[in-house]
C-alpha cells in the first residue's frame, strides 16, 4: 500500500553542509566539507560555522585531564567509521565541566570525569561537533 506523504522521510539536500538536526555524517563527509572550506578560505568560504552530527567507533583515547584554568576535564578521541577504512583517525576533542553549583565536591567531579570515560571499541555519537583542519587532518570539538 502507497505511504502518505506525511509519512515520507524529507528529502535530503545536495550540499552535504547544509544543516539537518537529524542528520549524521559520515567522517569522509565531514573530512570533504572541511578541506572544500580550506581550499576556498581566502575565497569568501571557510567551515561552515554549524554543528555536525556523526557515529564513529573509538580507536583509541588519551586520559582525562584537568584543565587548571577553566576546571573543564578534557580527553582526546581517535575515532574511524565505515567511510575511511585504511585511512587513518579522526582526533575529537571532548571536554566535560563540572557543575558550577557544586565546583569542589568530589562527586561532582566524578561525574565530570565518568562523561570522559571510554574503551577502545566503543561505538560513540558526536552530537553538535564543530569541524577544523589541523596539520592537514580533520578535527573534531
Amino acid at each position: 500500500p502507497a505511504r502518505p506523504s506525511a509519512c515520507l522521510p524529507a528529502a535530503q539536500s545536495a550540499l552535504p553542509h547544509t544543516r539537518h538536526p537529524d542528520r549524521y555524517h559520515t567522517l569522509a563527509q565531514l573530512r570533504g566539507i572541511a578541506e572544500h572550506a580550506a581550499m576556498h578560505k581566502g575565497k569568501g568560504g571557510g567551515i561552515p560555522t554549524q554543528a555536525y552530527n556523526c557515529w564513529a567507533v573509538v580507536m583509541g583515547y588519551t586520559r582525562p585531564k584537568l584543565i587548571d584554568r577553566t576546571g573543564d576535564w578534557i580527553t582526546t578521541l581517535a575515532l574511524a567509521d565505515e567511510s575511511m577504512p585504511g585511512t587513518g583517525t579522526v582526533s575529537a576533542n571532548v571536554f566535560a565541566r563540572p557543575d558550577k553549583k557544586e565546583e569542589n565536591s568530589a562527586r561532582n567531579k566524578r561525574r565530570a570525569l565518568q562523561t570522559l570515560l571510554v574503551a577502545v571499541g566503543d561505538v560513540v555519537r558526536i552530537h553538535r561537533a564543530e569541524i577544523s583542519m589541523w596539520d592537514g587532518r580533520l578535527q573534531l570539538r
